[in-house]
């Protein structure tokens, strides 16, 4: 059955589409906005016009303090979120995030560029992947991934396996178990809202 296109378009709809995701990788999906978008691009927004609205205020929001959690979870750090700079968006039910804001150190009072890459996983749940949470001054030694349009979840690949013996012990400090915290569900909420 043919779909109408002639040969040539349809070569060239999908010479567009390879280089389009091509520059989109190249920048991580983050700084797009120069990139001319084909049909099913990302949707990129721009939260500091206050003349646009974006979709989704309030998951975006989350989603970057989410990011910020991680990311002072992991580095022991105290910032705080301080306001939406832009996002890109997939425009699928199942959407990927390229999110910029600003955060802020409450000891320093100092502005920092923060990126968060977060996808949802799954429709209408809250099962989220967060991949990217880093100021944007920190460049990462390899390259991000970026998830491709409808598929959020990478097949394991052969070399992702450790099958060379078993697993060295835990260093010592990890037996300090109050560098634990029970955090409550109310507590959890209330923090990234």
């Amino acid at each position: 059955m043919s779909s109408g296109i002639p040969v040539q378009d349809s070569q060239e709809f999908v010479r567009r589409q390879m280089n389009y995701w091509e520059q989109v990788s190249e920048s991580g999906g983050f700084d797009i906005e120069h990139i001319s978008a084909p049909p099913m691009g990302l949707l990129t927004y721009d939260c500091e016009d206050k003349r646009n609205l974006f979709p989704n205020r309030l998951l975006v929001n989350l989603y970057a303090r989410l990011g910020i959690y991680r990311y002072n979870l992991s580095k022991g750090t105290n910032l705080k979120f301080h306001h939406l700079t832009k996002f890109n968006m997939t425009n699928n039910c199942i959407s990927s995030y390229r999110i910029t804001l600003v955060a802020y150190d409450p000891v320093t009072t100092s502005l920092v560029t923060f990126l968060v890459g977060i996808s949802e996983e799954e429709y209408a749940r809250l099962n989220l992947m967060l991949f990217i949470a880093r100021p944007q001054a920190d460049k990462p030694h390899c390259q991000e991934p970026v998830r491709p349009i409808g598929s959020t979840i990478y097949p394991l690949t052969p070399d992702a396996c450790d099958d060379k013996g078993l697993l060295p012990f835990w260093p010592t400090n990890f037996e300090d178990t109050s560098r634990f915290r029970l955090v409550h569900n109310i507590t959890f909420f209330f923090s990234l809202s």
